[in-house]
């Protein structure tokens, strides 16, 4: 791992070269003390390995498709700003807002969130405001657009924000193989 940017403000007692700052903010939500890196309902952690994953040699799927695996930017650092744990699922605005706060003053270069609110406009929610000033500040800031299944659902669509998510279409893009027998297999994607 690279050394830790000189801009680097955060702070963290579990603190290694890839987790540089953890901070739990559950102050609006009055549940009880805890650790942001010590999460429970495993979420962060898949997201941080998406995003941000060391290599990992002999990664495989139940023994197939073998290989290396790594996040996106596999050298990145990571600090974690918890606002919710599996006694408060849904986030309070105060706490959403504080981890902002904390998150620019640090010195981090992205703002990665997977939360959202249902309101109706990007000016009344605690997300897109505070996304506002993390972008004029030259922060990268991404968000999840929600798991609901309506058409009409989107969390996170403020236009200054990368909203990110997954759906279906009516189509498919597939590929076929040829085996030695001359069967034909066709794959979706």
């Amino acid at each position: 791992m690279p050394a830790v940017l000189e801009k680097w403000k955060g702070k963290c007692e579990e603190a290694d070269r890839k987790l540089i700052g953890s901070r739990l903010f559950l102050k609006g939500t009055k549940v009880g003390p805890g650790s942001a890196s010590d999460e429970s309902l495993s979420h962060g952690t898949h997201i941080c390995s998406t995003a941000a994953g060391n290599f990992v040699p002999g990664a495989s799927y139940s023994g197939h498709a073998k290989g290396t695996a790594r996040g996106v930017a596999s050298r990145a650092h990571i600090a974690i700003y918890a606002v919710a744990n599996s006694e408060s699922e849904n986030p309070s605005s105060v706490d959403v807002l504080a981890a902002f706060d904390q998150a620019m003053g640090d010195g981090v270069d992205v703002i990665s969130l997977s939360i959202g609110v249902d309101v109706p406009s990007p000016y009344e929610d605690a997300i897109s405001m505070p996304s506002l000033t993390a972008v004029d500040r030259g922060i990268f800031v991404a968000a999840a657009a929600a798991n609901n299944p309506a058409r009409w659902a989107l969390q996170n669509g403020a236009p200054w924000i990368s909203t990110v998510g997954a759906g279906t279409v009516d189509r498919s893009f597939t590929a076929q193989i040829v085996l030695s027998n001359g069967a034909m297999i066709e794959g979706y994607l």
